[in-house]
């Protein structure tokens, strides 16, 4: 990001005609605090996404995000990645470059991703009815379930 500051520092310098080296009417300091407060007020309207695959081992839950440029913020993580539909996760900390994935909310379901058993929706009611399968163990508290034709 420093490199890109620079040339904006100097591009508005030039639009305010705050050229004398000599007499500044700006600080950098200040000329550059303005720019990332619009940055960052521009970011929450449009942000700039990108879509980064890490890998991670089997067995571990964390992912480091440090070869990570310009990071501003994790919106969603996508785990198991290249799955249809996508699976996003929770994660539950970013720290030290340090990402922890939510692993636990993944469904114990068939390798399709098709639960056992026979649910019954009733419409306006948050309350799911299930039979003839093995829900508790399939399911966490948190996991979200939809019928078969995705509606």
């Amino acid at each position: 990001m420093s490199k890109y500051l620079a040339f904006y520092r100097n591009a508005v310098r030039a639009a305010l005609n705050d050229n004398d080296e000599e007499d500044l009417l700006w600080t950098d300091d200040e000329i550059e605090q303005h720019i990332l407060h619009a940055v960052r007020d521009i970011s929450m309207m449009s942000p700039a996404e990108k879509k980064v695959a890490l890998g991670m081992t089997a067995s571990s839950k964390v992912v480091d995000i440090s070869s990570l440029d310009d990071l501003i913020n994790v919106d969603r993580v996508e785990y198991k990645p290249e799955q249809t539909p996508p699976t996003f996760r929770n994660y539950t900390e970013v720290f030290a470059n340090k990402l922890t994935i939510d692993t636990g909310l993944t469904p114990a379901a068939t390798a399709t991703g098709t639960l056992t058993g026979t649910v019954t929706f009733t419409r306006g009611n948050k309350a799911v009815s299930a039979a003839g399968g093995a829900f508790s163990s399939e399911l966490a508290t948190g996991n979200f379930i939809k019928k078969s034709d995705g509606v």
